[in-house]
């Protein structure tokens, strides 16, 4: 039993020593900045198709916010609709990275078929009408978490 213990110890220090334990993940890019116009776009086929419960994602896009390049994702489908904003960094060679342990901002229908961040924060449904032609009564709920992966 000791000398079985003296071994795991050794092989553990010599993986410390040498590297061997050091964990270094290779990040995908999902953008990348044009250095000429400042406009970025999205790398494709990097993306996951929907959402974690599902619902379908339709449009991929990176803006420029006050606080630096966000990726956009949006999907809907009919009943339910989302819109997440996930902050990125960028390297010196204008790649686009999920930002490791960023925030990702995202709204979610209640019912609401058509969800956008509002220009002071938050979220707003944007439905024009109900399905019997009434106002539109749907509510999109803001939430914030720290960013798991979109890839």
């Amino acid at each position: 039993m000791c000398l079985k213990n003296a071994v795991i110890i050794c092989v553990i220090v010599s993986l410390l020593v040498t590297g061997g334990c050091t964990s270094r993940r290779t990040l995908a890019s999902v953008g990348q900045i044009d250095r000429t116009t400042g406009e970025a776009v999205v790398v494709s086929g990097v993306l996951r198709k929907t959402f974690d419960d599902g619902l379908p994602i339709s449009n991929v896009r990176i803006e420029h916010w006050q606080r630096g390049y966000m990726l956009l994702r949006q999907g809907s489908d009919g009943q339910r609709s989302r819109v997440s904003a996930t902050e990125l960094n960028a390297d010196s060679n204008g790649a686009l990275y999920l930002r490791v342990a960023g925030v990702t901002e995202t709204c979610s229908g209640n019912p609401c078929s058509n969800c956008a961040f509002a220009p002071s924060g938050g979220c707003v449904c944007k439905d024009t009408t109900k399905p019997d032609g009434g106002l539109p009564t749907g509510v999109c709920n803001h939430s914030t978490t720290r960013t798991g992966s979109a890839i």
